[in-house]
Order: structure tokens, then sequence, then C-alpha cells
């Protein structure tokens, strides 16, 4: 191992090499757009396709259902970048397996939800309806009843952040917990003062 200083950054002379089991299920595609590298996720179906962008100093081979990570010549902060990628990315192919879910709850009258084209559109009861766009490359799938929302998507981040969206644009209210609230986070409903 050889040790050598550029622009105040350790640079070792080391390949640092993981590797990561594909499961069946799942197809992997390299792309290039630019300067940047992408690897692409499919499933079997092809309906779901999702990307990460590798960083730099990732190298990244695929040998049958094996996918090897190199880590070339690095800073000493990199190393720690190469290591959370790699966790990453192993905790993403396990999830990819079985999309995520989550269930918003509708409480209260005249509480409706549908889907129309490309817009999630809400009656939250106020005198305007509230609409969100959906994006179609974010993979979200939407199951919508008289009373709950949900939410299936593959990738936890883009579902998280969806479902809050949804969630901000009308809080279930503390006193009589009408409103939006996730399925399985409780509600401490506060004991109104008689005066």
């Amino acid at each position: 191992m050889q040790k050598t200083k550029a622009g105040g950054c350790i640079i070792i002379s080391m390949l640092e090499q993981k590797q990561i089991k594909l499961p069946q299920n799942i197809k992997i595609f390299f792309s290039v757009i630019g300067t940047e590298r992408f690897l692409v996720f499919k499933n079997l179906l092809g309906t779901v396709s999702i990307s990460l962008k590798i960083p730099f100093n990732v190298v990244i081979n695929k040998r049958e259902n094996i996918l090897i990570f190199n880590n070339q010549l690095y800073c000493t902060k990199q190393k720690y970048q190469f290591g959370a990628f790699f966790t990453y990315t192993s905790n993403f192919i396990l999830n990819f397996r079985i999309p995520a879910k989550k269930t918003i709850i509708l409480r209260g009258l005249g509480l409706k939800a549908n889907v129309d084209k490309n817009e999630l559109k809400l009656k939250l009861g106020y005198s305007h309806e509230s609409v969100l766009k959906i994006d179609k490359n974010s993979g979200n799938t939407f199951f919508i009843g008289k009373k709950f929302i949900n939410i299936i998507n593959y990738n936890k981040l883009i579902l998280g952040n969806l479902a809050e969206k949804i969630y901000r644009l009308k809080k279930a209210n503390c006193y009589k917990s009408r409103g939006l609230y996730y399925k399985h986070k409780k509600i401490r409903i506060k004991v109104v003062k008689k005066t």
C-alpha cells in the first residue's frame, strides 16, 4: 500500500472490493449520460425501473448473478462514501424484491380521493380541491378506497416523500382525529377542557 499527498488529501493506492449476490427477479443494466454513470434496476415484467447514480470512484462489474464493487484510487474521505454507497445498494436490492406500502386513512365527512390521469385529487373539506401531480417515472401505484389511500413503490424514499406530501395537506385534528393520518401511527387525542 502506497500513500501520496495530492491537494491536501491522502491518496491510497489500494483497491477495496465488495460483492452482492443478486436475486433472480431483478435485471440490472448500466447507463451512461454525459459524465455520469447509473445502475438501473428492473423487475422481470419491466414495469418498474429505478436508477442509482454511481460515485466517480466506484467501479462496478457484473459476473453472472454477482455484482462486484471496486473502490479505485481514493481519498480517505471517499472510503466512507464507497462504504455508504455499497450499503445503500445492498439494502436497496433487498427491498426491491418486495415493494413497500404506505396507507393513509381519510377520517371525516366529505373527505375523498381519486386519481385522474397524472393527478391525485383530494377533497379535504376546503372550498377548493387539492391536486398533486403524479410523476409517471416515480413508480408509484395507487389503490384508493372510500376511506383510505394505499401507495405502493419499490423505492422507499420516493414513497415516503409522496406520502408525507399528502399527509401534510390536512393533518388529523388532535381533538376529534378528523383529517389524514397514517394507518400504523397512533394519534393522541387531547381532552377538551370544559369552562
